[in-house]
């Protein structure tokens, strides 16, 4: 809880920390309530400072009431150990009235619901443990928010021995009382937290996409660079984890992007005239070759145009998901320093002749041109001879010459270059660090 007075003060000193601001999905955005992560080095893990500006509870859906009790409740904390606490009393005040919101409505218990679970049972028996009667009343007293009887009434009917139309019966006699600090009537706040749970449910099981975070600062579009056996897919794979079950993350493959329906049908086109081709002995023939204008040049020149148009869509793709707030993790994004994933024609188009061959080098180089910079590039730079001993089934010079050509490349400035030979925990801890502090 932060007072209103030390809100700025205290962003100054979580962000002088290292902690990032996180903003949550609009639908379910609380006003008064903010997130802040932080890297534990030493884990790996973040950190999730929950902080409230406002009291603000309720059903977890909509946290529909606003508690004007910040001032008492900051004023009744007391010391212990690193950090400032509030009293029990009220602490425990401030549960049981949370728990009926929760646990003692009409739709709690029709959803099932009406239980609380084994670590809220812990905490209001732990807190019944440090407070005595008088000091109850005493501390209900300073905050002038609910009498004793009630909240009494509330403590018993949380009993797992009561039963739930005892706990519905406290909520109704409840209700009332809180009706002035609600922020919108019963009967939107109870469509609201249906239509919510339908929503959720559906992102997570039919689309499987479960509501994520995302940083105040923006979303953006991660390259991870490296030759085979330099580890992308395990960096890219560890990065995934590690940022997935708080922020909105998407991987994106750019060697491999979605394919278009021009890619598939010149891909189809390849295979038919392959299989049409006379024998390599030139006994037998199945048909006649192709015309000049479906011979294999041809066509894997176009192909490659296809393969340039999808990977800059892909790349498209990448930044408008980053505007919206995702954090891309991409792998083989084509970069002008590496030839491997550029531009194709001009060394693979001796099959293709005339103007096909000319428009389609230009439509190529169009593609990649407009390829847009990745907002973070982490190059993971290897000794070639360790990738080859870590990949050992391919062709070793084809590894040795993308390792070269990554470690003579020419990086800006701004592009992180991390040693890839080092373990692989090493090399994820480096890679979140250099992450975490350009977001």
């Amino acid at each position: 809880m932060i007072h209103d007075d030390d809100v700025n003060r205290f962003i100054e000193i979580v962000v002088g920390l290292g902690f990032r601001e996180a903003l949550v999905t609009r639908p379910q955005h609380v006003d008064g309530i903010r997130h802040f992560y932080g890297l534990d080095e030493r884990s790996g893990r973040l950190v999730d400072v929950h902080a409230h500006e406002r009291l603000v509870i309720g059903d977890d859906a909509t946290k529909n009431y606003h508690v004007p009790i910040e001032h008492a409740y900051l004023a009744s904390t007391i010391v212990a150990g690193p950090f400032a606490i509030p009293e029990p009393e009220m602490e425990l005040t401030l549960l049981v009235v949370r728990m009926i919101l929760k646990h003692g409505t009409p739709e709690a218990l029709l959803t099932g619901r009406g239980r609380l679970s084994a670590g809220e049972r812990r905490e209001l028996a732990h807190l019944e443990r440090l407070i005595d009667p008088a000091s109850l009343r005493n501390g209900l007293a300073r905050s002038g928010f609910l009498d004793v009887e009630l909240i009494e009434r509330c403590r018993r009917s949380l009993d797992p021995h009561t039963p739930l139309r005892s706990r519905v019966r406290t909520w109704s006699l409840l209700r009332p009382r809180l009706a002035p600090y609600a922020r919108r009537t019963r009967a939107a706040d109870v469509w609201l937290q249906a239509s919510r749970r339908v929503a959720g449910r559906s992102r997570r099981h039919a689309l499987h996409r479960p509501r994520r975070k995302r940083p105040a600062s923006g979303g953006a579009v991660v390259a991870v660079v490296g030759s085979d056996g330099a580890g992308k897919s395990t960096a890219i794979r560890g990065l995934s984890q590690w940022l997935a079950p708080v922020f909105w993350v998407s991987n994106v493959h750019l060697g491999k992007p979605r394919r278009s329906p021009a890619w598939l049908a010149l891909r189809g086109i390849a295979r038919i005239t392959r299989s049409l081709r006379p024998a390599r002995d030139g006994t037998v023939q199945r048909a006649p070759g192709p015309g000049p204008l479906a011979s294999p040049g041809v066509i894997s020149t176009l192909t490659a145009v296809a393969t340039a148009r999808d990977r800059r869509r892909a790349s498209d793709r990448a930044h408008r998901l980053a505007a919206r707030g995702a954090i891309v993790l991409c792998d083989r994004y084509p970069m002008p320093q590496l030839a491997t994933d550029g531009p194709r024609l001009g060394r693979t188009q001796e099959g293709a002749e005339g103007m096909v061959a000319i428009r389609s080098e230009t439509m190529e180089r169009w593609s990649y041109e407009r390829i847009r910079r990745p907002d973070i590039t982490l190059v993971l730079r290897i000794d070639p001879e360790v990738a080859v001993s870590r990949r050992p089934a391919d062709d070793p010079s084809v590894i040795r010459g993308r390792s070269q050509e990554i470690l003579g490349a020419g990086w800006p400035h701004d592009v992180v270059q991390i040693d890839a030979g080092a373990p692989a925990a090493e090399v994820l801890a480096e890679l979140k660090a250099e992450i975490w502090k350009r977001l």
